[in-house]
């Protein structure tokens, strides 16, 4: 099975990854998680407002609420991509996860993710987010460094915390 597909693996960037119910207001994904929209304006008001009230504690913060989006995106990554295929995501081939992550965060307006497997087996990963709107926001490096760096973890640590899921 490994590098074969029987499905496309836009998953999250297509047009049908979204549906919206204007009746009751709520965007779901298509696999039926409920999602939720934030702006570029919220972004910078909760920085700004954490900045404010927590000074130097606003990368940490923003580090751990990186980390807990990162986990949950993960989860939902898996839990969806794995019902799509048919077969666990896990016994793909790395390539087709690799195009599976690059889709999820292309799909949820994160950017473009660039990462160079070259040093995984030393375990290093060289991780680069490409034309994020996440960038630009805030005081210089909050959100686009200790935000990304918790998103990351939060994604790649996901296995550690499997056992312990409550979702």
């Amino acid at each position: 099975m490994a590098g074969e597909s029987l499905r496309p693996l836009n998953y999250f960037s297509s047009p049908q990854s979204v549906r919206g119910d204007l009746k009751s207001g709520v965007l779901r994904s298509r696999g039926g998680t409920r999602l939720i929209g934030v702006s570029e304006d919220f972004l910078r008001g909760f920085v700004v407002a954490c900045e404010h009230e927590a000074g130097p504690a606003t990368s940490l913060i923003l580090r751990r609420c990186g980390q807990f989006f990162g986990a949950r995106l993960a989860r939902r990554c898996e839990d969806e991509i794995s019902a799509y295929l048919g077969r666990p995501i896990r016994d793909g081939s790395m390539s087709e996860f690799e195009v599976i992550v690059q889709d999820l965060w292309n799909g949820c307006g994160l950017g473009d993710l660039r990462v160079d497997w070259g040093r995984g087996n030393a375990g290093f990963l060289a991780v680069k987010l490409v034309n994020s709107p996440m960038q630009d926001i805030g005081p210089k490096g909050h959100i686009a460094d200790d935000m990304f760096e918790g998103v990351i973890e939060g994604f790649i640590g996901v296995e550690s915390d499997m056992g312990a899921r409550t979702d």
